[in-house]
């Protein structure tokens, strides 16, 4: 075992010591003998730091254990709250916190709104958890939207779609492939462009997520405006959301608040942002195990390598800090609050996304979806 795995395993950062071995400064790289001798440079009381007073709500056959840390600033102490949840509890547990998220940010107008319902385990699990409490949000009329022209579909999932609505009496509208190329004025059918895409070495995988999430942003868009409606439903997850706001600090990104983001003409809703990939799934299993036979997630939606680190940085930071989200989103709310000034928005002149832009980089014409199909010739210059 090396010092750096000692000091890790006894949650101390190796940053904080020196290490000597015989009396010579070594790194922590080196392997860890009985004579090693730490010099401690950022004193913390590591016991106090970690042992936190923990208050445990126990129950019989646990699926899941709900934890978060909570401060009391007057009295300088910091607890740790554990709720076991069994089966039903935690069905119960997630559909509360998906009604409470809506409520306390007032996401659904009274005048509809589109439900973005790809068939995989987020938008299956929130779509669900939604119409259970549909009497409580007491939202107006839900469209649900399901993109054929993902180009991505897998049986069971594209199946579970229409499946869920029915069971459910929601209106739910498939937009075909032929949308995507009048949409995006593609002169190529959108079978082939995605293939060109794919196989184009020099566009990696981020930028190939990029695109097709722009399609689906938005054909969903222009379905809503057809309907009258402003504001679209995603089921990305409390991940999803803290890996952009992660992002946002360590690129300089401008971006507006989460979990309720505007977008030029339209407002964007994220009711999982307090609820994990792991829940959604739990909830999956536990409330709608005949939705869960569901297909591998594709390299495209999984995304590229730099989205993976920052899912590890946020999955770390959730497990040393729970209910960490709790604190972030208003923080981040009031911090995008002083951008606000510097964010116009534009459209992109080619499909009609909306573009944003800060005020000092001059406005680009196209979308970055728009620019890639630009390079590859599947739209005409304008």
């Amino acid at each position: 075992m090396s010092i750096r795995e000692a000091l890790t395993r006894h949650n101390i950062p190796p940053s904080f010591v020196i290490a000597r071995q015989e009396g010579a400064i070594v790194t922590e790289d080196r392997p860890l003998t009985p004579e090693t001798e730490l010099q401690v440079v950022r004193p913390l009381d590591i016991r106090h730091f970690i042992e936190y007073e923990t208050e445990t709500e126990r129950t019989d056959d646990p699926v899941y254990v709900d934890r978060r840390l909570t401060f009391d600033y007057d009295v300088d102490t910091i607890r740790m709250q554990r709720r076991e949840l069994n089966a039903e509890q935690f069905v119960t547990h997630f559909e509360t916190t998906v009604a409470d998220t809506i409520d306390y940010y007032d996401m659904l107008p009274d005048d509809g709104y589109v439900f973005a319902l790809s068939g995989g385990k987020d938008s299956i699990s929130l779509f669900a958890a939604m119409q259970e409490q549909a009497e409580r949000i007491d939202a107006g009329e839900c469209l649900a939207v399901t993109l054929e022209g993902w180009g991505l579909e897998q049986e069971n999932t594209y199946r579970y779609t229409k499946e869920i609505t029915d069971e459910y009496g929601v209106d739910h509208v498939t937009i075909p492939k032929s949308e995507i190329e009048s949409v995006f004025n593609l002169t190529a059918r959108f079978d082939e462009v995605k293939d060109a895409v794919v196989a184009d070495t020099d566009i990696n995988g981020k930028t190939e997520t990029m695109i097709f999430a722009q399609i689906q942003r938005r054909l969903l868009e222009v379905e809503a405006a057809d309907h009258g409606y402003e504001t679209l439903c995603f089921g990305l997850n409390k991940e999803d959301l803290l890996s952009e706001i992660v992002l946002t600090f360590t690129s300089g990104h401008l971006a507006s608040s989460l979990p309720v983001r505007p977008a030029g003409a339209f407002e964007y809703v994220y009711p999982l942002a307090f609820l994990s990939k792991k829940e959604t799934l739990l909830y999956v299993l536990n409330a709608l195990s005949r939705y869960a036979d569901q297909e591998e997630t594709t390299p495209i939606e999984v995304g590229a390598d730099t989205s993976h680190f920052y899912m590890k940085i946020v999955g770390d930071l959730c497990e040393k800090w729970p209910g960490i989200e709790y604190q972030l989103y208003p923080a981040y709310e009031e911090i995008t609050r002083y951008m606000l000034s510097e964010i116009t928005w534009g459209n992109c002149e080619n499909c009609g996304s909306s573009i944003v832009e800060d005020g000092t980089t001059p406005h680009d014409p196209l979308c970055g979806a728009c620019q890639i199909f630009l390079e590859k010739d599947v739209i005409e210059a304008g």
